[in-house]
């Protein structure tokens, strides 16, 4: 049964062009892997900091740090954020055509491939960009009818409230599911088509659709494999970023909680703490590595599958004659 879903079929070789990929490894290879990940879905891993009224104390004797006037600064740091999310946005799109290209060339360098795929990226950032603005809008339309007086909701109890609120999160979970799906299908199988084909995003849109024609089982089973592997390779990156951040946070935060250490003053204790941060996300995206090549290389196999004439690796014909 499974040899009749390509999603199943195409495991083996993605972990077999994976271990070609990263062994032996090589520093620079990896390194700059663990750049892509930083922009196509690596998980850096996450964790809270909450600082309680009975937590150990900074040294005492630091200022107040007043923050009446940030209100005055809101906006500016809003667009700020803003200008910083759509920039990263807009890279990230890059990054997914020099991924692809770097996996098909088996040349794991980003320089060669980035000028030339700003083009497919603002393409691939326009469209995302769309449907997200689309989503976003829909889901604040029934918060902005209530807010406006125009739909009247009953709400007086706690009970009406949760189950308004439950309402209200299976509609964003109706809305937000066949957007992840094609997030998830424009990501692995659009870009792909945009590069092999050299057309746009709606064209490579509207190949990948007559690409399932037919075959829509194999489509949801490969959604399903997707969804998988990418709760897996969250749960084992998330462990062990928690344990590198608790192995190396030891050492950090008796230093930042001590008593009796010599006064090194803020700023020490900023950039201590800054780069304890930085390491334990930079160590996240290392462990991401080997996930997220595994799941390109396997989503390019599965397009292999569907369409010979989408061959990227250049061994899957003779390997597949009957195809």
């Amino acid at each position: 049964m499974s040899t009749d879903y390509y999603a199943f079929r195409a495991i083996d070789q993605a972990v077999v062009r994976t271990k070609n990929i990263l062994l032996p490894v090589q520093r620079g290879v990896w390194l700059r892997l663990a750049l892509i990940a930083l922009f196509v879905g690596g998980s850096a891993g996450g964790f809270e900091m909450g600082w309680q009224n009975d937590a150990p104390t900074f040294p005492q004797g630091l200022d107040t740090i007043d923050l009446s006037a940030f209100g005055q600064e809101l906006p500016a740091v809003a667009l700020a954020i803003i200008a910083f999310g759509i920039a990263y946005a807009l890279i990230s799109g890059i990054f997914q055509f020099v991924f692809f290209d770097a996996i098909r060339e088996d040349r794991i360098v980003i320089k060669d491939y980035f000028r030339k795929e700003i083009r497919n990226g603002m393409r691939y950032f326009g469209f995302l960009f769309a449907i997200s603005a689309l989503l976003f809008f829909l889901l604040f339309i029934p918060a902005a009818l209530v807010l406006s007086g125009m739909v009247i909701v009953d709400a007086g109890t706690v009970f009406q409230r949760v189950v308004l609120v439950i309402g209200y999160i299976a509609y964003a979970v109706i809305l937000g599911f066949p957007y992840l799906m094609i997030v998830m299908f424009t990501t692995d199988f659009v870009v792909p088509i945009m590069r092999i084909g050299r057309c746009g995003i709606l064209a490579g849109w509207s190949r990948c659709v007559r690409l399932f024609e037919g075959m829509w089982n194999q489509a949801a089973v490969y959604a399903g494999m997707k969804i998988l592997f990418v709760l897996l390779m969250s749960i084992v990156v998330g462990l062990m970023v928690a344990i590198t951040a608790g192995c190396v946070g030891v050492p950090v935060f008796l230093i930042l909680a001590g008593e009796g250490w010599p006064s090194v003053g803020i700023g020490w204790y900023t950039v201590l703490f800054a780069a304890y941060i930085c390491l334990v996300a930079f160590s996240g995206l290392l462990f991401s590595v080997p996930f997220i090549t595994f799941l390109r290389c396997y989503s390019l196999y599965v397009l292999e599958y569907l369409n010979p004439g989408y061959e990227v690796f250049g061994e899957f014909r003779q390997q597949h004659p009957d195809r």
